[in-house]
């Protein structure tokens, strides 16, 4: 069962101070989303409405309703209370009037041509005449304020006459509203309090700002309707807060869901911890707005574009909560600075701060950076970091044993187009190979390197045991080309040797075989 929706009630002199104890004028006055009409009658008057009602005499009262008039027609009755011989009397002509006394049920005479109007008009004290016109085929709001005796006629919100009349104190018969059935009048409502101009004009825009700084996205009437849908366990629920208060600004899916979680769980602890839905839809929107407030720039950092930081945040939700609470007004009047942003609107008692502000600092300022990240500053790319262990390099190879290209690639071609094996399986120093094989130049001389014509000799040579000992018989006093040449021209021969004697091996398998 959702909470009761019955505001506490406070005495009207704890929000206001006695008119000669200073100039500072502390008052809370409660705003048109929370008010709840005494009467009511939504939709089109048809035909007139007799309700019993106390209107008149000592009491205060407001009178709200929508009305029509079409040029030069006659004046349409809105409401009226008691008989000729003296009631109340609202209609609306081609101006509004208010009356009372004798004379108030009376049309006013129409002045003829030439005549002075304010000589037709009854006098001041028995009724008060708006100053604008509203024959415009348009529909007007109109409101009746009588406070004290004093009449106060609003059109669209704004005071447009004033005066005091004499009410009678007893007035027999019901409140009669509209005339026939023809009156062009719908949404009546009826206060048994005198309101303000804020109030009625908040009534006539069917405003949702409480006064304070904010203005409500969620109404407690969808806070019951959300509680209801929890309760049945029926879809709906967080489509709805969806759609008042849980939106991304971005229309991010993933964002979206986010806020729908946070919001979820305030309003489902609120039920928890009893608060009424009317309570239950000011946190809400006091946890929207530090919510919004975190994608302005900051206006304590000196750097550009800077978000809001968590001490701007948590000291804006201090300041809301404060304002909204009972506590408002005595730490407002105890400071005595006559700022009226402390003593706007009683809505939480102290031990609603203390639950509120425990839930909301676990929810979001202790994990505020997440949520800066998630909803402020998503991450469009990851980047992990991982440990390898890198081996020890290899040590550098050793350039003595180095083999010139040019040298290798010359002993390779060799064996590789000549018939029989260049080396045999008995291997003798280089000294001896180079003796078999004539000087054909300068460089073949010094390089003890078999010419190109004499490769028959070095196959008949015995080729070396290993590359490494072929490459230690070489002259030491070459150069490194030279060296690289020779070394290369070696290794080709020791390696072309070593597969012809692999694929004798396996012909002699094979004819074994």
């Amino acid at each position: 069962m959702a909470p009761s929706d019955e505001i506490q009630e406070e005495d009207e002199t704890r929000f206001a101070e006695d008119e000669d104890s200073g100039p500072s004028s502390w008052r809370a006055e409660t705003p048109a989303i929370f008010l709840d009409a005494d009467w009511e009658h939504a939709g089109d008057v048809t035909s007139e409405l007799a309700v019993p009602l106390e209107l008149g005499g000592s009491f205060d009262f407001t009178v709200l309703a929508w009305v029509a008039r079409a040029p030069d027609s006659p004046e349409t009755r809105i409401l009226s209370r008691g008989d000729a011989s003296g009631g109340l009397h609202w209609a609306a002509g081609s101006k509004v009037r208010c009356a009372a006394g004798a004379e108030a049920l009376k049309p006013p005479e129409e002045p003829e041509e030439g005549d002075d109007q304010e000589a037709k008009e009854p006098a001041t004290e028995s009724q008060v005449v708006s100053k604008s016109s509203i024959d415009d085929e348009q529909w007007h709001h109109l409101a009746v304020v009588f406070k004290e005796g004093q009449i106060q006629l609003y059109v669209d919100g704004q005071c447009d006459g004033e005066g005091r009349i004499e009410v009678p104190e007893e007035i027999t018969g019901p409140v009669l509203f509209g005339e026939g059935e023809t009156a062009p009048l719908r949404d009546v409502k009826v206060f048994h309090t005198a309101l303000s101009q804020w109030q009625i004009s908040s009534m006539m825009t069917d405003s949702k700002d409480l006064g304070t700084g904010i203005t409500l996205a969620l109404l407690p009437d969808q806070v019951t309707a959300y509680w209801a849908l929890k309760v049945e366990g029926a879809e709906g629920a967080r489509e709805l807060l969806q759609q008042t208060v849980a939106a991304d600004p971005f229309g991010r899916p993933f964002q979206e869901e986010v806020l729908l979680d946070l919001f979820e769980d305030l309003v489902d602890y609120a039920n928890t911890i009893c608060l009424t839905s009317r309570k239950t839809a000011v946190i809400v929107q006091i946890l929207k707005q530090v919510l919004d407030m975190m994608h302005r720039k900051s206006s304590k950092s000196k750097r550009f574009s800077e978000t809001t930081s968590i001490y701007e945040c948590f000291r804006e939700f201090k300041r809301l909560m404060v304002a909204h609470s009972y506590a408002a007004y005595a730490t407002a009047k105890s400071s005595n600075k006559g700022d009226a942003s402390m003593a706007k609107l009683g809505v939480f008692t102290l031990a609603d701060v203390r639950l509120l502000t425990d839930f909301v600092s676990g929810a979001l300022f202790q994990q505020f950076l997440l949520y800066q990240c998630v909803l402020i500053c998503p991450q469009d790319q990851v980047t992990s970091y991982r440990e390898v262990e890198v081996p020890q390099p290899l040590p550098a190879p050793d350039l003595n044993k180095a083999v010139s290209k040019k040298l290798a690639a010359k002993v390779g071609l060799r064996a590789i187009s000549h018939e029989k094996p260049l080396l045999h399986k008995r291997q003798v120093p280089w000294k001896k190979q180079a003796k078999a094989v004539p000087k054909r130049s300068a460089y073949a001389s010094r390089s003890k390197v078999p010419a190109e014509g004499d490769v028959g000799e070095v196959a008949e040579a015995e080729s070396p045991k290993t590359l490494e000992q072929t490459l230690s018989q070489l002259p030491k006093d070459l150069s490194i080309d030279e060296h690289h040449e020779e070394s290369t021209r070696a290794a080709e021969a020791t390696f072309g040797s070593s597969i012809q004697r692999h694929d004798q091996e396996l012909q002699a398998e094979r004819s074994e075989s």
